[in-house]
């Protein structure tokens, strides 16, 4: 296989997701970050460079997403900030608990373990498990 793209093609799979990616924007090649049968969404840590991180791909001709955010909460913002008809969901959508200003859901999302893409007819979550012990921020 001479590319990523070739790499992907070979698993014939209109959708795939990734896990424990553990690299930083600054050190992803194009070519694995843009492949050209694929649209491409990741999540890298805010403060833990190449610590985690996850990645869906979907097939450019097979399933084209609607709308992409990474988190659980949508409490992770690009700059400038997703409109509420930009946003996968909204706040309405999250118990006030989960919501609340106490930095835990937060610094959970901040660590790229999950990314939510929204193909219209359904909602893939794509969530690296991560255990207590193993937060680390």
């Amino acid at each position: 296989m001479k590319t990523h793209d070739d790499i992907l093609n070979l698993l014939k799979a209109d959708i795939i997701c990734f896990q424990e990616m553990k690299s930083s924007r600054a050190n992803l090649p194009k070519a694995v970050g843009i492949p050209p049968s694929y649209h491409s969404f990741f999540s890298f840590p805010i403060k833990k460079s190449g610590y985690s991180g996850v990645e869906v791909y979907s097939k450019i001709d097979a399933a084209v997403p609607c709308k992409a955010k990474e988190g659980l909460t949508g409490r992770l913002q690009p700059r400038p900030p997703l409109s509420s008809s930009e946003r996968v969901s909204g706040p309405e959508a999250y118990p006030d608990e989960v919501l609340a200003d106490d930095g835990a859901n937060f610094d959970f999302a901040s660590l790229g373990r999950a990314l939510v893409v929204d193909f219209g007819l359904f909602v893939l979550v794509n969530r690296e498990r991560v255990l207590p012990q193993q937060i680390q921020i």
